[in-house]
């Protein structure tokens, strides 16, 4: 493309997973759990059919991307009590863009611009229940800078997140509520340092807000901060003409 390699990535692929979950039925007049009632339980089977196609192009310090990805997604959903038996199918195709602009400034950093949106499956009762097809939509936008060099890497991402119509799940009446779109913000420090050839150290940051749009208040339930520090050791050895490799890690 105009005398510059233009890259294509594209893969297809299949996903299918399985799971139970069993919850205490409450009162839905005023929430009050119903703790002489049995346990309702769900059974739910969730596959995904996907295609991705990526293109890079090049333009000396600069790349862009541009990429989309098709979802086909099917869950199918039984409670057998107590009470009444019921089942749910539901299914949905859902189309996703990804974009992004990158530029290296060698020995210096590397700084990116993304784009992207997904979707986001409900829970096993709003599937029983009808309340929502499988997708809710989420919009993503990050700016990061990275360097990176043999002993070391620093990154720092400023993002943000819409969600087209998010839940908040409160465990103490088992309920979940749809409290329209929401919006998150924040800030991701991640490093990690090489001490030899066989010990890396990793640490990651990231502070973050998110608000209900609709009435501009703080999400609850939210955790602003979190943090994450692992470090990874391993070693190989020689045994006759084989070689053995041993793996140690350990995160907080």
């Amino acid at each position: 493309l105009f005398e510059r390699p233009l890259k294509l990535t594209g893969a297809l692929g299949l996903r299918f997973d399985t799971l139970g979950q069993a919850q205490v039925p409450y009162d839905g007049r005023d929430g009050t759990l119903r703790t002489d009632a049995r346990l309702r339980d769900w059974h739910v089977d969730l596959l995904d059919a996907f295609a991705w196609l990526e293109a890079a192009w090049k333009l000396d310090s600069l790349q862009f991307r541009l990429g989309t990805r098709l979802d086909q997604f099917v869950s199918y959903t039984h409670s057998p009590g107590p009470g009444p038996e019921r089942t749910a199918l539901a299914s949905g195709l859902h189309p996703g863009l990804k974009g992004g602009l990158s530029w290296n400034l060698p020995d210096v950093v590397t700084l990116s611009l993304d784009y992207g949106d997904g979707f986001r499956s409900p829970f096993a009762p709003a599937l029983v229940d009808r309340q929502r097809t499988p997708f809710t939509r989420i919009r993503t936008l990050d700016l990061g800078a990275r360097r990176d060099s043999a002993s070391h890497a620093l990154a720092a991402t400023l993002f943000g997140s819409h969600v087209e119509d998010d839940v908040f799940f409160d465990h103490l009446v088992a309920r979940t509520s749809y409290i329209g779109p929401t919006a998150r913000f924040g800030i991701g420090l991640r490093g990690s340092l090489r001490l030899d050839d066989a010990l890396l150290l990793n640490a990651h940051a990231t502070a973050a807000h998110a608000v209900e749009l609709a009435t501009n208040t703080r999400l609850p339930g939210f955790v602003p901060l979190v943090g994450r520090v692992d470090a990874a050791h391993h070693r190989t050895f020689a045994i006759g003409p084989e070689l053995l490799e041993f793996h140690f890690g350990l995160g907080l």
